[in-house]
């Protein structure tokens, strides 16, 4: 357990408050399901929604930390997300406590993820004017919503509008 917790990355270092809105806010049902802070509940697979600043920072945790072995957190809103490069067998590869879910991602999968991520480090950008023709040119942002999906990793990851979130 104290992996999970050593050497903390997070994005509060940007100083950006709209990140908060990255992650939804937990349902009200969840929160009572929780049997205690130190409880890691390990998952099955998941699904992760985020806004289009969360996902616009995707391309720098896949490529410029997991895929470097260092780990990435998202956190906002009580609730926080690591990405987490697999050491070993990643056996339990999903695990949550309280409001924190931590994704471990073997080597493959970062591969894959950060092709298929790439462009989405336009979407914080999609509503700003470019400066530059040069800036327009490159990987146009993906219209949203948009789901990627891992079926051989039981992973998905949806980028949704900020008013589309519980």
């Amino acid at each position: 357990c104290d992996v999970l917790i050593a050497g903390h990355m997070s994005t509060d270092s940007f100083e950006m408050s709209s990140m908060e809105r990255a992650l939804p806010h937990i349902p009200e049902l969840m929160e009572g399901s929780w049997r205690g802070e130190s409880d890691v509940e390990y998952l099955d697979g998941v699904h992760i929604m985020l806004n289009p600043e969360g996902a616009s920072l995707l391309p720098l945790a896949i490529d410029g930390r997991v895929r470097r072995g260092a780990h990435f957190t998202w956190r906002g809103r009580g609730a926080a997300l690591s990405l987490l490069p697999a050491r070993g067998l990643a056996a339990k590869p999903y695990s949550a406590t309280a409001s924190w879910l931590q994704v471990v991602i073997p080597k493959d999968l970062a591969a894959d993820m950060s092709r298929q991520v790439a462009s989405f480090s336009k979407l914080a950008d999609t509503d700003s004017e470019s400066d530059s023709d040069e800036e327009s040119q490159g990987l146009e942002p993906p219209s949203l919503p948009i789901t990627l999906t891992w079926p051989k990793y039981k992973l998905k990851i949806s980028v949704v509008h900020d008013n589309e979130f519980l």
